[in-house]
C-alpha cells in the first residue's frame, strides 16, 4: 500500500483563501495551522529540508522528499 502525498510546489501555487481552507489538515508540532501564513511558512520549511511532498497523515515510512516509499497491507 502507497500513501499520497500533495505536491508542496502545488499547495504553493493555491490561493490563500484556499490554503486557509486546508490550513487545519495541516499541523506544526501536533498543532493544527488557523492561517494561510502559517501553511506557507511550514511548506517554506518543509522545502527548505529539500520535501517535494507533504506526506499523507499516518505515514511513517517516507524518503527524505516526503514520498511514502510503501506500507505492508494489513488483512482482516
Amino acid at each position: 500500500m502507497l500513501h499520497i502525498g500533495t505536491s508542496i510546489e502545488g499547495l504553493e501555487k493555491l490561493s490563500d483563501y484556499r490554503l486557509k481552507k486546508l490550513a487545519p489538515s495541516f499541523k506544526v508540532d501536533g498543532v493544527p495551522c488557523r492561517t494561510a501564513g502559517q501553511v506557507r511558512k511550514a511548506l517554506k520549511e518543509a522545502k527548505a529540508q529539500g520535501m517535494e511532498v507533504i506526506p499523507a497523515e499516518g505515514c511513517d515510512n517516507y524518503d527524505e522528499k516526503g514520498r511514502c516509499k510503501g506500507h505492508e497491507r494489513r488483512t482482516k
